[in-house]
Parts: C-alpha cells; structure tokens; sequence
C-alpha cells in the first residue's frame, strides 16, 4: 500500500483527494492495487485523470464495500 501511495503522490498533478479515492478502491483487494500500479507502470507520464478514467472503466468498480473497509482505511489515513 505504501509503494502505491508514494507513486499516485508522484504523479505530476496528483493531489489528496486523487490518493485517498485510489487507496479506497485498491484497499481490501490486491488485485485492484496491481491492476492500478501495471497501469501507471504503462506510461510514466499518466495524468490523475488518466488513472480515474482507468479504475472508472474496471468490471469491479461499482462493487460495494463494506462500512468497516471505510472505516479502516480512515483509521489508517489518520496515522500517514
């Protein structure tokens, strides 16, 4: 999780809002954080917009996640 954070941080107009969104979606599935750093491993000069489009379009995306992923990961936010 941490190398997935420090790589959306050095995207070039990433901003808090764009990690935290990603980190929520990647969370509970190793699967998703993969698919995410493959995609930005693709093309170093990806915009935030490019990654969002990307996760927007995964079969998975609109999958419902439980309260408690929520509020773990808030609870991990809090400690960064």
């Amino acid at each position: 999780m941490i190398e997935l954070v420090r790589r959306l941080q050095s995207i070039s107009d990433s901003y808090f809002e764009f990690v935290v969104g990603v980190l929520a979606y990647a969370y509970n599935d190793s699967s998703r954080m993969t698919r995410v750093l493959d995609y930005i491993d693709g093309n170093e000069n990806r915009k935030s917009s490019d990654i969002l489009d990307f996760i927007c379009s995964q079969p998975d995306f609109y999958k419902v996640c439980d309260n408690n992923s929520i509020d773990d990961l808030k609870e991990h936010q809090a400690t960064c």
